[in-house]
């Protein structure tokens, strides 16, 4: 229930932050932000339509108006992907 709110606040932020004059670091924020939803809408989703995710987070940051944004989206999508099914944790790794 709280990744939904955080995706919810960080995609308000992504939109507004588009709506302002540009400034030296709106674009880094605005791929951070994108990045964020990325990662939280996976977590919710428990991986399932990455493609349509990533898809859909890209189009958001493009509405935005920023392809920086949309290409940090895809970017994350495709490495949540290439991630899915490893194990992250060290004690769960061969010895």
């Amino acid at each position: 229930m709280l990744t939904k709110t955080y995706a919810c606040v960080l995609a308000f932020q992504l939109v507004m932050l588009g709506s302002i004059p540009a400034g030296p670091w709106q674009q880094i924020v605005q791929m951070l932000s994108a990045s964020a939803v990325t990662l939280l809408l996976w977590i919710e989703l428990d991986g399932r339509g990455p493609a349509l995710l990533a898809g859909g987070v890209a189009v958001l940051g493009l509405l935005a108006g920023s392809p920086a944004a949309a290409t940090a989206a895809v970017a994350t999508g495709v490495i949540l992907y290439l991630m899915k099914g490893r194990s992250s944790c060290a004690e769960s790794s061969a010895r």
